[in-house]
C-alpha cells in the first residue's frame, strides 16, 4: 500500500512536469525559478548563475551536440545555436503572494500540529 501511495505521488509529480514544460517557455519557467529562489540570494546563493545553467541544460536537451555528451566532456561540443542567453525577472503578482502565503502557512501549521 505505501509504494502504491509513493507511486501516484511520483506520477503526479511528473504530470505536473509535464504540463508545466508543455504550456510554458523556457524563459518563463527560469524567470518563475528565479523569482522563487530569490530569498536565497540574501544569503549568498547564485540566483543568476543557477538560472544560466537551467538555460543551458534546456538548451542541450533540445539540441544536443554532434557527438553527444562526450563531446562535451572532450571539449569538442559546438555550443548551442543561440548564444544570447536571457531572463527576465518578473515580480510575484499579488495572488502569486497570497497563494504562497497560504502555502506556507499551512505547511507551519502542519509542522506545529
Amino acid at each position: 500500500m505505501l509504494a502504491a501511495g509513493h507511486g501516484v505521488r511520483l506520477l503526479s509529480v511528473l504530470i505536473v512536469v509535464a504540463l508545466l514544460l508543455e504550456t510554458t517557455d523556457e524563459r518563463t519557467l527560469v524567470s518563475g525559478l528565479m523569482t522563487l529562489a530569490a530569498p536565497l540570494g540574501k544569503f549568498g546563493f547564485p540566483v543568476e548563475r543557477l538560472a544560466l545553467r537551467v538555460l543551458l541544460v534546456m538548451a542541450y536537451v533540445e539540441r544536443p551536440p554532434e557527438g553527444g555528451w562526450r563531446a562535451l566532456l572532450d571539449g569538442h561540443a559546438d555550443t548551442p545555436s543561440d548564444p544570447a542567453l536571457w531572463v527576465r525577472r518578473q515580480a510575484l503578482a499579488v495572488p502569486d503572494r497570497l497563494l504562497i502565503g497560504a502555502l506556507l502557512a499551512l505547511i507551519a501549521w502542519g509542522a506545529l500540529r
